[in-house]
């Protein structure tokens, strides 16, 4: 880059495309193969070879063996040229026997040779197969792992941001929940007013039954006070006015007690029926606005 800013010369680019391992491999078992191949055909083809030496060979054989029949027929008629001659011709095939035994020698070798190659090179054949799978397993195994390790990158990003979210959120929630809280102490305050007021009109309710109930009694008991009285009237009617002292030192106290601001008005001896409702009824009025 530095290069092409300041005019430096450029080198040119290399455009071959890179081969991937497996690709190499395959080539690589690919030329084993074709190796392979051209070696069983090779083999084959001695092989081949070697049956037509054999076939031949079998052929002189049966020819010298017939020829020196032949000449052991001529001898026996006592024609010894023509037994030689059949000796000769045998003599050519022995010694072509022996040639194609010697060829059948050289292909037996090559015909082992080319066995062993073969072999050899399908062992080597299998053998990159094996590694091939070893690797590509590897290789797999090695990528799975690098996905995995990703995965768990990306997931452990993914759960710091979720946390972080979360986190943000609680903020909010308790900064909501404060706010929260202050209307519902202000709340509890307006009804905790409510109820003292309403506590303030029981007692005062309370108070106010109290008092009238309190009313009723004196009311009560003033009236069989001045009832009391009334029954001695009708007996000092009835009968020669005899005091009753416990009765009448009752009834003064009990006007000293209703009047202690007032100590000269004294309840006056029982009078007639209508003096006394008009007195009892002062009394009792009295009686009510001391005990306020």
């Amino acid at each position: 880059m530095w290069k092409k800013m300041f005019g430096g010369k450029q080198e040119p680019e290399d455009n071959t495309q890179e081969k991937i391992p497996s690709q190499e491999v395959d080539s690589a078992m690919l030329q084993v193969q074709e190796l392979l191949s051209k070696s069983e055909d090779a083999l084959q083809n001695a092989r081949d070879h070697k049956a037509q030496i054999s076939q031949q060979i079998q052929e002189y054989l049966g020819k010298a063996e017939r020829l020196e029949r032949q000449a052991r027929e001529a001898l026996k008629r006592n024609n010894e040229g023509e037994a030689r001659n059949y000796l000769e011709e045998k003599k050519l095939y022995v010694q072509q026997i022996e040639q194609q035994q010697l060829v059948h020698a050289e292909l037996e070798k090559t015909v082992h040779q080319l066995h062993m190659k073969t072999e050899s090179m399908k062992l080597k054949l299998e053998h990159m197969h094996t590694k091939k799978n070893v690797l590509s397993t590897q290789l797999e195994a090695s990528s799975m792992h690098d996905e995995l390790r990703t995965h768990e990158e990306n997931s452990e990003q993914t759960f710091e941001s979720f946390e972080e979210d979360v986190i943000l959120q609680q903020s909010r929630t308790e900064a909501g929940g404060g706010l929260d809280m202050e209307f519902a102490k202000l709340e509890v305050q307006q009804k905790s007013s409510k109820d003292v007021n309403t506590l303030k009109d029981t007692i005062e309710q309370e108070e106010q039954e109290k008092q009238e109930a309190l009313r009723a009694s004196q009311k009560q008991r003033i009236a069989q006070i001045f009832g009391t009285m009334e029954t001695t009237k009708q007996v000092h009617e009835q009968a020669p006015p005899k005091a009753t002292p416990t009765q009448t030192d009752q009834i003064q106290e009990f006007f000293k007690k209703s009047n202690p601001a007032n100590p000269s008005l004294k309840p006056n001896p029982p009078q007639p029926s209508r003096d006394v409702s008009q007195e009892q009824q002062q009394k009792i009025d009295e009686f009510f606005k001391t005990s306020k």
